[in-house]
């Protein structure tokens, strides 16, 4: 009687880690874990749509990743061994920063109110705060609109606001005075 030793392989399992999402465009470098069930993988193919450098990799780990738009992406990877190939995939997205221009009501005498104000141009969700800061950091606020009593020579300079929208996107502009 003879005996033989059959192995039965099984395709790769793979799974792509999370990739987080993030504001304006950038960079990723996406990583999987990677199983290879007995048998040796003998290809990677990644790609990566909507990247502009590069669209495609066929390295284990591909590097760093270039996204010049704003929206949501995929990210596929597809592993082979000698018993199958077997995919995945992941998507995440680059949110646009918020527009905003920061403006102030004009020249003022001493003791005159100085009105500070933020213009929203566009943002894809709302904004969620808004921080003020003075020159020499003397003055910090919150929200949109900001009026400052009884000004003096000492109110004069830029005036800096950081406005955050839902998606944590952060723009920030500045008004003289």
């Amino acid at each position: 009687v003879d005996t033989k030793t059959i192995t039965i392989g099984s395709p790769p399992e793979v799974e792509i880690a999370m990739i987080s999402s993030f504001c304006d465009i950038g960079t990723i470098a996406p990583t999987a874990t990677i199983s290879n069930c007995d048998d040796p993988i003998s290809t990677y193919a990644w790609t990566f749509v909507g990247a502009d450098n590069p669209t495609t990799s066929n390295q284990i780990t591909p590097g760093t990743i270039t996204y010049n738009n704003t929206g949501t992406f995929t990210v596929g990877l597809a592993v082979t061994n000698s018993c199958g190939t077997t995919s995945d995939q992941t998507n995440f997205t680059i949110h646009n920063l918020p527009v905003i221009d920061a403006k102030n009501d004009g020249t003022h005498g001493v003791g005159e109110d100085l009105i500070l104000d933020v213009n929203l141009i566009s943002s894809d969700v709302p904004i969620t705060s808004y921080a003020w800061s003075s020159p020499a950091n003397t003055y910090s606020a919150t929200g949109q609109s900001q009026t400052l009593g009884n000004t003096t020579s000492f109110n004069s300079g830029i005036y800096t606001v950081i406005a955050t929208d839902g998606n944590g996107c952060s723009q920030t502009d500045a008004t003289q005075v």
